[in-house]
């Protein structure tokens, strides 16, 4: 037949037509008929999109809205912040320390915040923070003899002195005030050396013969604090050098209060005993220099104090022949 088109042929455009006299045959089976059919549980897909539909499920049945897709969850909380859904204690404060990611929170905030110095021997508070106090010093001090006090951190000290960084702002403010803090303790024992060579002197042979003794004794004993201040009396931390300026000429202040009560110095004025004193400090502060410096050998150390010794015996000497009337020229 011309011009007709076979049923289930291809066209001429590429097109089939499809045949609907043969009647469909259904797909057979081994399963018999009184097997019901059993449907398999599709495998969870790696994001979790079936945990997700069971969610829905769930939620829908309890009345509840459907909790967001992680995406749309995640990029919420870094809009507006994690809501805080934790319980309230007496204070007011979320009560997390029973919730899983809220007790790993405080364990590590409690870990970190402890005070590692603190023991159960029955100290009080009190000693107990004078104890991380004096940790922190202890080790500021080690750390200035490898790398001068301009050199360290904050992060440094408080590694070597076994506490957290945070604990280090319980007792100082800055580095800056830990320096201070150094200063004060290296003149504590400083002081205590020269007030040991000033205690009751007799005649200014006692005076320069307990002054060399007693530097020699006193560098040797706390070379750590006389180092410190030999170093950063010329360092780089301005609040630091000031300070030790400071301390040096309240002593020389104190120093002049004693030599007034010395033949030939009672008639001088102010300014010429001031100058006597400050002569005995520096040679004082030179000779724990170089003790601080020097091999720790006896011979050496006796040759130190022997100049030590001539040195003050020399300004002595220049006593008797000042007129403290005379105006230099």
């Amino acid at each position: 037949m011309a011009g007709a088109t076979r049923v289930g042929a291809r066209t001429g455009r590429g097109r089939v037509e499809p045949d609907h006299s043969r009647p469909r045959v259904r797909r057979r089976t081994n399963r018999p008929a009184d097997r019901p059919r059993v449907v398999q549980a599709s495998r969870p897909a790696q994001d979790g999109s079936l945990d997700r539909r069971r969610q829905h499920v769930r939620a829908r049945a309890g009345g509840r809205p459907p909790p967001p897709p992680p995406g749309r969850r995640r990029r919420r909380e870094r809009r507006h912040g994690r809501p805080d859904r934790s319980p309230r204690g007496p204070s007011g404060r979320p009560d997390v320390s029973h919730q899983r990611y809220g007790a790993r929170v405080h364990e590590r905030d409690t870990a970190e915040t402890a005070d590692p110095t603190a023991t159960d021997d029955g100290l009080s508070r009190h000693e107990q923070k004078e104890r991380t106090r004096q940790a922190l010093l202890d080790a500021a001090l080690e750390l200035t003899d490898e790398h001068g006090f301009a050199g360290i951190s904050l992060r440094q000290v408080t590694r070597r002195a076994g506490v957290v960084p945070t604990a280090f702002y319980r007792h100082f403010a800055s580095m800056e005030e830990l320096g201070l803090a150094l200063v004060d303790q290296s003149f504590d024992t400083l002081r205590g050396m020269l007030r040991e060579a000033r205690q009751d002197p007799r005649t200014y042979k006692d005076v320069i013969a307990a002054s060399a003794a007693i530097i020699a004794i006193q560098v040797r004993s706390h070379r750590s604090h006389f180092a410190f201040v030999a170093r950063e009396r010329f360092g780089g931390v301005p609040a630091v050098r000031r300070r030790i300026r400071d301390e040096l000429r309240l002593y020389v202040s104190e120093l002049a209060v004693d030599l007034r009560t010395f033949p030939h110095l009672e008639t001088w004025r102010s300014e010429d005993v001031l100058t006597a004193s400050r002569l005995f400090v520096n040679i004082m502060v030179s000779t724990a220099e170089q003790i601080i410096e020097s091999p720790d050998r006896p011979e050496v150390l006796e040759q130190i104090e022997t100049e030590a010794r001539r040195q003050m015996r020399l300004i002595v000497l220049g006593y008797a022949g000042w007129r403290s009337d005379e105006t230099l020229r």
